[in-house]
C-alpha cells in the first residue's frame, strides 16, 4: 500500500510539472497555434502558393543515427517510421540509440545496421557518460543527420543534442529548443493530435516528403530467434495451440491507444 501511494504521489508531481511547464510556455503554443493557421491553404486566394519545402538531401546522407532511448510500446510506435525511413535511405548506414529493454526488438526488426544502448539518468553528468561511452561502440565517430526519433519529450534532448551531427531532425515543440532548421510539425501540441505512430512518420516524412495515414502504419517481419520461441513457451505453456492477440488498451495518454 504504501509502495501504491507513493507511486501515485510520484506521478502527482510529475503531471503538475508538466501542467506548469505548459502554462509557462503557453504564448510558445499559441503562437505555434496561430503558425498553422496562417499556413493554412486558402482556395479563394487571389494568388497561387508554392511552397519550397526544407529537408536534407537523403542522397547526400551516407550515416544517420536514430536517437530513441524510450520505452517498449514507444519502441514498437516507432517500427513504421525507421520502415520508411529504411526504404528512403537504403544507401545510407543507420545506426540506433536505443534502451537495453528495447534492443531485442529492434535487432529483431532488421530495419538498422547498427545498435547501442543508453540508458538515460535522472543526473546530468552521468547521462553524459554513458551517453560517450555508448557512441564509442558505435563504428560512425560523426553522423550526416541525427533525429530525435520522439514524441516532444524534453527529458532526454540536451543528450540528443551531446551527437556529434551535422545536421539535426527533431520535433517542433517550445520545450525543444535548438538551432536546427529541421523541425517537424507532429502535431503533438495542436487540438487535434494524432496516434504515436503517426507523429513518428510525420517526423521521418519532413526526411522522405510524404503525408501520411493510418495505411501506412506497417510493421516490419521480425527474425525471431529460436530463444525468442523458447520464452514464450516457458511464459504461455500449452496455451499456444492457436493464434492469439494481445491487447494493451491502457495507456495513459490518448496517442498511446
Amino acid at each position: 500500500m504504501r509502495r501504491v501511494t507513493a507511486e501515485r504521489f510520484k506521478d502527482g508531481l510529475h503531471q503538475a510539472a508538466k501542467r506548469a511547464q505548459r502554462r509557462f510556455l503557453l504564448a510558445d503554443y499559441e503562437e505555434l497555434r496561430a503558425r498553422r493557421r496562417w499556413l493554412r491553404h486558402d482556395p479563394t486566394a487571389p494568388f497561387e502558393e508554392h511552397v519550397v519545402p526544407v529537408r536534407p538531401d537523403v542522397e547526400q546522407l551516407r550515416e544517420i543515427l536514430v536517437f530513441k532511448p524510450d520505452e517498449l510500446g514507444d519502441a514498437v510506435y516507432a517500427l513504421p517510421a525507421l520502415r520508411e525511413l529504411r526504404a528512403h535511405a537504403p544507401h545510407a548506414t543507420i545506426s540506433l540509440i536505443c534502451r537495453p529493454l528495447t534492443r531485442d526488438l529492434y535487432e529483431r526488426s532488421g530495419l538498422v545496421d547498427e545498435l547501442a544502448t543508453f540508458e538515460p539518468l535522472p543526473r546530468p553528468f552521468r547521462s553524459r557518460r554513458r551517453l560517450r561511452a555508448t557512441l564509442e561502440g558505435l563504428p560512425a565517430r560523426s553522423f550526416d543527420l541525427a533525429i530525435y526519433l520522439k514524441s516532444p519529450s524534453p527529458a532526454v534532448f540536451p543528450d540528443f543534442l551531446r551527437v556529434p551531427a551535422r545536421a539535426r531532425l527533431h520535433p517542433l515543440d517550445p520545450r525543444m529548443r535548438s538551432s536546427s532548421v529541421y523541425r517537424a510539425d507532429v502535431s503533438a501540441w495542436s487540438d487535434v493530435r494524432k496516434h504515436q505512430a503517426l507523429q513518428q512518420l510525420d517526423l521521418v516524412g519532413l526526411l522522405t516528403g510524404r503525408a501520411y495515414t493510418f495505411d501506412d502504419v506497417v510493421f516490419p517481419r521480425f527474425d525471431w530467434t529460436e530463444a525468442d520461441g523458447r520464452a514464450v513457451h516457458e511464459l504461455l505453456g500449452d496455451r499456444l495451440s492457436r493464434p492469439f492477440v494481445v491487447l494493451h488498451p491502457f495507456a495513459k495518454d490518448e496517442t498511446r491507444r
